[in-house]
């Protein structure tokens, strides 16, 4: 018995000692960390506008050539900047990590973005999930997110839609080297992410940072 009083006493003693050290920090809000501490890649406004200037700078990259309803061939903008709405991104990269989480994958994940450009307006009404895109954005730069994952050597381009087995991940293909049917399909299901809103057009382009005007 007297053992036991002992005991108890001093886990009381343990129970007051936490309470007067250490319950002043537990209700003490810890200081908020800078929202890009940890993210590897992040650069100065400086750097971006550098940058951005190099782009514009180039002709080859950031001007098209034209020809208008009325036959004249002129040099215009091509696309500055393309704009996504960030629950859409979410959206999609969620997606990848339900796709991994359902099959209990911890394989590394992450997404490759590729320039691209529209085709002319009446190819873009004939393909099914480019309808929807103004016309005006008919032949311009835009960028499309691809999911990808580490196979042990690279990051490979692949489609969570289909994924079953962690180890043999349905790997986007060439179209000579798909097969016919099964997980390279082209008509499957796919889970790649466009449909950014580009400038120009509507708007005028502008190098970074854009003008509030």
């Amino acid at each position: 018995m007297k053992k036991l009083l002992i005991i108890s006493n001093l886990v009381l003693l343990g129970i007051i000692a936490y309470l007067v050290f250490f319950k002043h920090d537990l209700h003490q809000p810890k200081p908020e960390e800078p929202i890009n501490e940890h993210l590897k890649g992040v650069i100065s406004f400086q750097a971006a506008e550098m940058i951005s200037h190099n782009y514009s700078g180039d002709t080859v990259k950031s001007k098209m050539l034209i020809t208008t309803p009325d036959g004249e061939r002129k040099v215009v903008d091509d696309t500055k900047s393309v704009s996504f709405n960030l629950k859409g991104l979410n959206a999609f990269i969620a997606g990848i990590e339900r796709a991994a989480k359902k099959i209990g994958c911890d394989k590394p994940l992450g997404v490759r973005i590729y320039f691209s450009k529209y085709p002319d307006a009446e190819t873009m009404k004939r393909t099914p999930t480019l309808k929807d895109v103004p016309v005006e954005y008919a032949n311009k730069l835009t960028f499309f997110f691809v999911p990808t994952i580490f196979d042990g050597e690279k990051f490979r381009d692949f489609n969570p839609v289909k994924w079953t087995d962690c180890d043999n991940p349905p790997y986007y293909t060439k179209k000579s080297e798909r097969k016919r049917g099964g997980e390279n399909n082209p008509d499957d299901d796919d889970w790649i992410y466009n449909h950014g809103d580009l400038i120009p057009p509507p708007y005028p382009g502008d190098d970074f940072p854009p003008s509030n005007k």
